[in-house]
């Protein structure tokens, strides 16, 4: 492919967010398939970041899973990244999502990782055959997908320089953040409209630290600061905290998670972390649940390590279950009974049982007692808390 120059020429006021719009216009006057989507891979988790559709209902914060795409297949190198007429390529013909929804053309490149590891994709789906012709666009589409993935490393790493400014100032005047005496739940309420109505990009962080360490005092100093004083810090309890972003999208959101995490360390300070991008199509606390979630699955994720499991196959269907529940969370489709053929009695699972009833019963804490992530006794480190 030949030399593509600079399209897209962001200033340095520009976050991400913004560039994605200006590459998504862009590519649609150029090309006009029936969705653009610029896209983040989180695990099994293929994440929308950014959209312009006119076919498909697609919304920003959408999750698809990863391995069922055509983008999958085109990194895998089983499938080129133009196909006019996706049908007639084998692995696009036989990709899960392509039995979903109708998909007649396809056009997708990789984002990379300043170490060679996949950010994402720039990807464009139509139901219908597009031009052989368009092939000569592939450098074009290729070229912004390469600058939207400096724009992605550029905002990550100047929210982590931004957080450790402001730690290094805290520390040379020595005045480390302190926290407000906040309600969770009345501040996600305050927020909600805002998140809602999508005036600014919301995120939610959940923290919790070793309880035997006794450094709660440090720790909520050291976020406050980390996150800056637009952010909310809350404490909920039992060494557990929750963090409202404000204005925070995903490469924001993982610098900052990322920040959170080494800072943790250095001060000697384990930890597991949670964290989620708000989906305006969804409450603040189901993004809060998410965020826990995460957790939830470290922790058991953490005690399987630490296990010689006799059921392997056992785990792979719990986390499946889970990861089901998940991705039904925005329909609210999540039953309030979950098969329990995948909770066989075993050793891995004997102190996993849930407990009679807990406050806030969304949809997402019902799918995590019923799959019996929960303990009356012994509680996975994210659910020792109040609500």
């Amino acid at each position: 492919m030949s030399h593509v120059p600079p399209i897209l020429n962001p200033d340095q006021t520009q976050s991400f967010d913004d560039v994605c719009m200006k590459a998504l216009q862009v590519l649609h006057d150029k090309l006009d398939f029936g969705l653009w989507m610029i896209t983040r891979v989180e695990g099994h988790d293929w994440v929308v970041l950014k959209s312009k559709d006119f076919d498909y209902g697609v919304q920003d914060g959408d999750v698809f899973v990863w391995l069922e795409s055509f983008c999958c297949r085109m990194i895998r190198g089983e499938g080129p990244n133009f196909a006019p007429v996706s049908k007639k390529v084998t692995a696009y013909a036989q990709a899960e999502i392509g039995k979903k929804v109708p998909i007649q053309a396809y056009i997708g490149f990789p984002m990379w990782g300043e170490n060679g590891e996949l950010l994402g994709t720039l990807c464009a789906i139509d139901p219908n055959p597009v031009p052989e012709s368009w092939s000569e666009f592939e450098p074009f589409v290729q070229q912004i997908a390469n600058e939207l993935a400096e724009a992605y490393r550029a905002d990550y790493h100047q929210t982590i320089q931004n957080g450790q400014e402001r730690l290094s100032n805290a520390k040379s005047e020595d005045q480390v953040g302190e926290l407000l005496a906040l309600d969770w739940e009345s501040l996600l309420e305050a927020h909600q409209l805002a998140a809602q109505q999508k005036e600014k990009p919301y995120s939610i962080i959940v923290i919790k630290i070793d309880a035997s360490l006794r450094k709660d005092q440090e720790v909520a100093g050291l976020l406050q600061t980390i996150v800056g004083n637009d952010n909310f810090v809350v404490y909920q309890g039992d060494h557990l905290y929750a963090i409202l972003l404000q204005d925070c999208n995903t490469p924001g959101l993982e610098g900052i998670a990322y920040l959170l995490r080494s800072s943790l360390l250095e001060l000697g300070v384990k930890a597991l972390i949670g964290n989620a991008i708000h989906n305006a199509s969804i409450d603040l606390n189901d993004t809060y649940d998410i965020a826990i979630g995460k957790i939830v699955g470290e922790e058991l994720r953490t005690r399987a390590a630490q296990v010689k499991l006799r059921y392997p196959r056992l785990i792979k269907s719990f986390f499946a279950n889970l990861l089901t529940q998940f991705r039904l969370l925005k329909a609210d489709q999540i039953p309030t009974q979950v098969d329990q053929t995948i909770l066989k009695s075993g050793p891995q699972f004997s102190t996993l049982q849930a407990p009679s009833s807990l406050p806030h019963q969304s949809p997402l804490r019902r799918t995590l007692i019923d799959l019996g992530a929960l303990h009356s006794k012994e509680l996975p480190l994210a659910w020792s808390c109040n609500r």
